[in-house]
C-alpha cells in the first residue's frame, strides 16, 4: 500500500481520537473529582465510543500490514508502531465491548465512592493510614486494618468477572490471556520480565529477611509486646495496609518534619529548583480531599498539549509530601515533551519512563539533600540524621520492591486462571514474598481491596522497573551532569527536560534510556544501593 494511504490513515485517525481522548479525559476528571453519577455515565459512553474506534478489524488489517513493511521515514514508522500498539491494547471484541468498559468505569466509581466505617462510623483513608501510622492501641489497629479491606468484600466478584471478560478478548485476538496481550501491548518482553522478577526476589530475599527482622522487633518494642511472643508480626503491627512502606520510626519521624508544612509549597521549592514551572499544573489540579472525591492519587494529561492536572489529598505528613512530588514528576514529563511531535508521540516514552521519574521526585523525601535544601532543616539535624535518613531510604525502596512483586505475582496468576481461590493465592504471596502472616481463621477477599487490580491492569511491574530505571537516571546526574546532584540543580533539570523528556516517545523505550544514559535498562544501581551488590 503507498504511503501517502498510511499518512493519510493516520492523520484521520489522529482526528477521530485526539477529541475523544480529551472528552473521556476530562470526563474521567469530573468523575474523580465529584464522584457524581452523570460523569459515571459520561465516561461508560466516550469509553464505549472509543472502543469502537480500536475495534474495528479492518484498520487493525491494514496497520498490519503496513506494519510488516514499515515507512522509511522514522518518525513516520514510531508513530505506526504506536497506533498498532494502541490498537492492539484498547481494541475490545463487538460481543464484549459493552461489557467490559462498562464493568470497568462502574468499578472506578465504586473504589472512588467507597468509604470504610471503623467501629460504626464512616472514615476516610487517611484517617485509616493516620492510625496505622500513630495508634500504639492494638485492637484499634486492628480494627483500623480491617476496615481498609472491607471494599474488597463489595468488589472481589465484578474484579474476577472483568477478569474473564479481558481473557475472552485476549483470547479472541490470539493471546493465552490478558496479562500477556498487556505486555506485548507495553512492549515488554514476558520471558524478560519473569528473569528480572525472578533475579529481583531472589537478590532482595536475605536483605529483606535482615530488614524485617529489624523493623518487626523496633515495632514490637514500640508497641509493647515481646518478640519472643511474636515473632512475625501480624499486618496490622505495619503503617501501611499493605505493607508497602516504611513504618513510622521513633529515631526518625519524618510526619513530624511535615506537621506544620505548606507541602505544595515545598514542592513548588523542588520543582524551581530543578527550573521546572508547575504552578500552572497546580492550579488546574485537586489537591485535598473533599466528600465524592477520589481518595487516591494520578496524574492526567488531558489533551496532550498544556492542559496536565494532578490529584491528590494532601494532609501534613510524609506519604502526601512524597505523592505530591511523585505526581508532579509524573506531569513535568508531560509538560516538557516536544509539542512538535506528532501526536501519537506526545506522550512519555513508556509507563516505565514516566514511573520512573515520578518514583525518582518522590523518594528525594528520604534524602539528606532535599532535607537540607528544600524542607530546610539545620545542617545539624540533618547530620543527625543523615544515618537514619540512608537506612530508611534504602528500606523504602526494598520494602515496595518486595511488595510490587506481590502484586506482579498476583496478577500473573489471576489472568492465567480466574476461577481459582484467589483469597488464599493473594496471602499465599504476601506470607512467601513479605513474610507477613495470614491472621487466624481469616478468609476474605483482601488481593480486591487494590484498586489498581481492576482499574490499572498488569501495571505494577512498571513501578519497579521505574525504580531501577530511577536509580539509573540518578545515576547518570552524577556522572553527566555539572553539580552531580539532583535537588536544587537547574543544570539537572535541563538534562532531564532535553535528555528525558522532550523526545516524548520518538524511540522504543529502551533505546531511549540507552541515549539518555548510555545503557540499557540495568539493575546494577538500584542494587547497589539496596542490596550492596
Amino acid at each position: 500500500m503507498p504511503n501517502s494511504d498510511l499518512k493519510s490513515f493516520l492523520e484521520n485517525h489522529r482526528r477521530t481520537v485526539e477529541p475523544l481522548n480529551r472528552e473521556a479525559a476530562l470526563a474521567g476528571w469530573h468523575h474523580s473529582t465529584t464522584g457524581l453519577a452523570k460523569w459515571q455515565k459520561r465516561s461508560a459512553l466516550l469509553g464505549r465510543k472509543r472502543a469502537k474506534i480500536f475495534s474495528n478489524a479492518a484498520a487493525f488489517a491494514r496497520l498490519d500490514a503496513w506494519r510488516r513493511t514499515p515507512p522509511r521515514d522514522p518518525v513516520t514508522a514510531r508513530v505506526l508502531e504506536r497506533t498498532w500498539l494502541a490498537f492492539l491494547k484498547e481494541r475490545r471484541q463487538p460481543a464484549l465491548l459493552r461489557r467490559i468498559v462498562d464493568l470497568e468505569v462502574e468499578l472506578k466509581g465504586v473504589y472512588n465512592n467507597f468509604r470504610a466505617t471503623l467501629r460504626g462510623k464512616p472514615v476516610a483513608d487517611n484517617d485509616i493510614a493516620r492510625i496505622l501510622a500513630e495508634s500504639d492501641d492494638l485492637p484499634f489497629r486492628r480494627d483500623a486494618w480491617e476496615a481498609s479491606k472491607q471494599i474488597g468484600a463489595v468488589v472481589h466478584e465484578k474484579v474476577r468477572e472483568l477478569a474473564r471478560l479481558r481473557n475472552a478478548n485476549a483470547r479472541a485476538a490470539g493471546f493465552p490471556d490478558h496479562y500477556s496481550l498487556a505486555l506485548a501491548a507495553q512492549e515488554i518482553d514476558l520471558d524478560d520480565l519473569t528473569r528480572i522478577l525472578d533475579d529481583l526476589q531472589r537478590r532482595t530475599e536475605r536483605p529483606w529477611r535482615e530488614t524485617k527482622t529489624t523493623i518487626d522487633a523496633a515495632l514490637c518494642s514500640r508497641l509493647g509486646v515481646a518478640v519472643r511472643d511474636l515473632p512475625t508480626p501480624p499486618p496490622w503491627f505495619y503503617a501501611d495496609p499493605f505493607f508497602q512502606a516504611v513504618p513510622r520510626s521513633p529515631e526518625l519521624d519524618l510526619d513530624g518534619v511535615f506537621s506544620k508544612s505548606d507541602l505544595v509549597a515545598l514542592a513548588l521549592d523542588t520543582y524551581d529548583g530543578l527550573g521546572m514551572e508547575v504552578r500552572d499544573i497546580l492550579r488546574r489540579s485537586s489537591l485535598f480531599p473533599r466528600e465524592g472525591k477520589s481518595q487516591h492519587a494520578f496524574c492526567t494529561q488531558i489533551d496532550r498539549k498544556k492542559d496536565i492536572r494532578i490529584l491528590c489529598n494532601l494532609a501534613p505528613d510524609a506519604r502526601w509530601m512524597e505523592t505530591l512530588l511523585h505526581e508532579l514528576g509524573h506531569a513535568v514529563y508531560d509538560k516538557y515533551i516536544d509539542p512538535k511531535l506528532p501526536y501519537l508521540l506526545r506522550g512519555p516514552a513508556h509507563t516505565l519512563s514516566t514511573e520512573a521519574i515520578a518514583l525518582l521526585m518522590g523518594r528525594q523525601v528520604q534524602s539528606a539533600g532535599w532535607l537540607s535544601r528544600v524542607r530546610k532543616l539545620p545542617a545539624a539535624e540533618v547530620t543527625r540524621l543523615s544515618a537514619l535518613i540512608a537506612r530508611d531510604r534504602r528500606r523504602a525502596l526494598l520494602i515496595f520492591a518486595r511488595w510490587a512483586l506481590v502484586m506482579s505475582r498476583f496478577e500473573r496468576a489471576l489472568y492465567e486462571n480466574p476461577e481459582r481461590d484467589l483469597d488464599a493465592l493473594w496471602w499465599k504471596l504476601v506470607q512467601e514474598i513479605q513474610h507477613v502472616p495470614i491472621p487466624p481463621g481469616r478468609k476474605a477477599p483482601d488481593w480486591a481491596a487494590k484498586m489498581h487490580i481492576a482499574c490499572a491492569p498488569v501495571y505494577y511491574h512498571n513501578y519497579l522497573l521505574g525504580d531501577l530505571m530511577a536509580s539509573q537516571l540518578e545515576a547518570a546526574i552524577r556522572s553527566k551532569v555539572r553539580g552531580k546532584r539532583l535537588i536544587g540543580n537547574r543544570a539537572a533539570g535541563a538534562w532531564l527536560r532535553k535528555a528525558v523528556f522532550r523526545p516524548g516517545a520518538r524511540w522504543k523505550w529502551d533505546e531511549h534510556l540507552k541515549r539518555a544514559t548510555g545503557e540499557g535498562l540495568t539493575a546494577k544501581y538500584w542494587a547497589a544501593e539496596v542490596v550492596g551488590r
